[in-house]
């Protein structure tokens, strides 16, 4: 092993060596890459043997430049100009396999699945922390390699629902140095756009939403399954798993990462709302308190919107306002829709209630707009209320028995007095509103 390192990983400029001066080296580098058959023990000694996988990249990053170019310059070093334009990339290809090569020996080696993923996450803390005392993304690759394998390993080879039974722990740990690594990278590169303003990189940019994506889809994969054991084939599960996207949007607030929002936002709107939706309508047990759990969801997502509009638009990272306004449109537009289909598809309601519901949801809607002086809210009201006339004109007269016909006509006609009321009053103020 000794002579592995020491044939491998002695001189890195001669793996660039367009003479090849060294053909035994060589031979032991394609035996070492191409060898399925290598027994991988000791295991330490292997991962400390691999780590020079990183001493060439680093050697690359750093040796590599214009000044160590005019210091090596001579008759045997041919083509070094051609290398340094493209040092950075071979160095960066070398730690992905290097990267690959950690995970190769760790999965071979340890028998327990769940035992590979604890030792890949320990490498992505480690060289983590090493990319970070180095600042090079060179070694910053190889955490996205291991990250990226102990989710396909956990995913294929650990089931959801047992992950969550058996090994909460480890799910835990998965989720969150995921979430840690993508509102890290976010952080870096804001402090750097502060200081030079320089973007980020669209690399940087992909890396950065793929630890947000993988964390939110791996978090709410646990949730759901922790949902169900909580709480059964119910609509309760959903405003359960948004649980996990409010938290990460008030921590991306809290620490003035606009992008942690977006993707909370994003996965809130686009993956647990629609499903709730469509598993409510297509399966019956669904709509069992479907009026709380639509309630509490609308919370969930009023608390996105309110932590929108109390931000600065400046604090949620390269947005303006008129982009932050189009968001609060859609999540009060959001709030309103999940809510109007709870009013008419809950059990409880049962249907007679339902013109009630609506005329009462709008007045709450409208008050908020004039509490908050807030005109989306304002007109998000006004839409609800034309539905609910509309609802009223064309559906009740003719369904609802008499009782239920009058409590909604009476419940409509009080909330629009109050609208009316509140407008007439207020009809100075709103103009200066924002």
């Amino acid at each position: 092993m000794i002579l592995f390192l020491a044939l491998l990983f002695l001189d890195p400029r001669d793996w660039f060596d367009i003479s090849f001066r060294n053909p035994l080296r060589s031979l032991l580098r394609a035996l070492l890459l191409l060898n399925p058959r290598i027994e991988f023990d000791p295991y330490g000694l292997w991962i400390v043997t691999l780590c020079g996988f990183w001493i060439v990249s680093e050697t690359l990053r750093i040796g590599y430049g214009k000044r160590a170019i005019n210091k090596w310059r001579g008759p045997d070093a041919f083509g070094l100009d051609v290398l340094a334009k493209s040092a950075k990339n071979l160095g960066r290809f070398i730690s992905l396999i290097g990267a690959w090569f950690v995970v190769g020996v760790t999965v071979h080696h340890f028998e327990s699945s769940a035992m590979a993923c604890r030792w890949l996450l320990v490498f992505s803390l480690l060289w983590a922390c090493a990319s970070l005392a180095l600042r090079s993304s060179t070694v910053a690759l190889a955490v996205l390699v291991f990250m990226t394998a102990a989710h396909g390993l956990y995913h294929f080879q650990i089931p959801a629902e047992r992950g969550a039974l058996e090994y909460p722990v480890l799910t835990i740990c998965l989720l969150g140095i995921t979430w840690l690594f993508g509102g890290a990278l976010e952080w870096i590169f804001r402090v750097r756009n502060a200081e030079t303003r320089t973007p980020a990189p669209l690399p940087a940019r992909i890396i950065i939403w793929y630890f947000y994506g993988l964390a939110l889809l791996f978090g709410n994969g646990f949730l759901a399954v922790r949902g169900h054991l909580l709480f059964g084939e119910t609509s309760l599960i959903f405003p359960f798993r948004m649980v996990l996207p409010t938290i990460i949007f008030i921590l991306g607030a809290v620490t003035r990462l606009g992008w942690m929002q977006l993707a909370a936002f994003g996965f809130t709107l686009i993956g647990i709302v629609p499903d709730m939706i469509w598993k409510c309508a297509d399966q019956m047990d669904y709509r069992y308190d479907l009026f709380f759990s639509g309630l509490c969801a609308a919370l969930e997502m009023m608390v996105m919107e309110r932590i929108f509009a109390w931000q600065t638009p400046e604090i949620p990272a390269r947005l303006n306002r008129r982009i932050t306004e189009s968001l609060r449109w859609i999540l009060i537009a959001a709030i309103a829709f999940v809510m109007l289909y709870t009013l008419t598809y809950s059990d409880a309601l049962r249907g007679y209630w339902t013109t009630f519901g609506w005329s009462l949801l709008g007045f709450v809607m409208m008050t908020f707009g004039f509490v908050w002086r807030d005109r989306i809210y304002r007109r998000t009201a006004l839409v609800i209320f034309a539905f609910t006339i509309g609802r009223a004109t064309l559906l009740d007269i003719s369904r609802l028995e008499e009782f239920y016909r009058l409590i909604a006509f009476l419940g409509l006609g009080v909330c629009l007095i109050a609208v009316s009321f509140l407008y007439s009053r207020f009809q100075n103020q709103i103009r200066q509103w924002w």
